[in-house]
């Protein structure tokens, strides 16, 4: 397949929020100041290697089993590479001429279905048990719907149902001492990958032409006018 423009999973929901901010990362690698979540990348690491354990020996973790699931880690031997933040799992889409892909976190099986899950970890004083409203949770549902079209394209049938593996650190423990004691929750997403390819069709288009208007509900680009506005004085 010809002339694909290769994009991640997180320049195409920046492009999502803002057609602006999403072109000027992808087009001209112009990108938006960014601090990197150390905490959360280790969260993430350990719980990769808690969960190969068991993907190894083919049982349900303790963790899911307290939570009521029945899942067990799903072995690939692609996972390596999907879980690889520079090659991960791609998936070619004709139409609009992209590459679509994105590094996953993991894969579980029950009864014969395989779901996509993403592991989050935030602190608060309540453990996160479902999304919300806000637009970060919206992106997080349309991450797990990316990641189920990824693995469709892959020829892994998933099942009509992602999982968000939430854990909470406690901030109402007692002290620090050296720890971070972590509540976990599991959080069920209805997949919806039926926006996918028309907004890949629309990306195309966004990409192909002139830099789009700035958004007024973008924080960036409303930052962006206001010091343009201040240097032109």
């Amino acid at each position: 397949m010809t002339n694909q423009r290769r994009i991640s999973r997180s320049k195409l929901e920046n492009l999502f929020r803002c057609r602006l901010c999403g072109y000027l990362e992808i087009r001209h690698e112009i990108k938006q100041p960014s601090i990197p979540f150390t905490l959360n990348m280790a969260v993430d690491t350990l719980l990769k290697k808690d969960f190969d354990a068991y993907r190894e020996t083919g049982e349900v973790p303790p963790v899911l089993a307290a939570l009521g699931k029945n899942f067990v880690p799903y072995s690939d031997e692609r996972l390596e590479t999907w879980r690889d933040n520079r090659e991960g799992i791609e998936r070619a889409d004709a139409v609009s001429s992209i590459t679509l892909y994105g590094a996953i976190d993991d894969i579980w099986s029950i009864d014969g279905q395989i779901s996509v899950v993403d592991y989050k970890a935030t602190a608060r004083f309540s453990p996160v048990r479902e999304l919300g409203t806000e637009f970060y949770h919206d992106a997080y549902r349309r991450q797990l719907d990316v990641y189920a079209w990824l693995l469709s394209g892959n020829g892994l049938a998933t099942s009509e149902s992602g999982y968000l593996f939430y854990v909470t650190a406690r901030k109402g423990a007692a002290g620090f001492m050296g720890k971070l004691d972590f509540d976990p929750s599991l959080i069920e997403h209805k997949i919806d990958t039926s926006w996918i390819e028309p907004f890949l069709l629309e990306a195309s288009s966004v990409l192909a032409g002139p830099p789009p208007a700035p958004s007024d509900s973008c924080n960036w680009c409303q930052y962006r006018e206001q010091v343009n506005a201040v240097l032109k004085d």
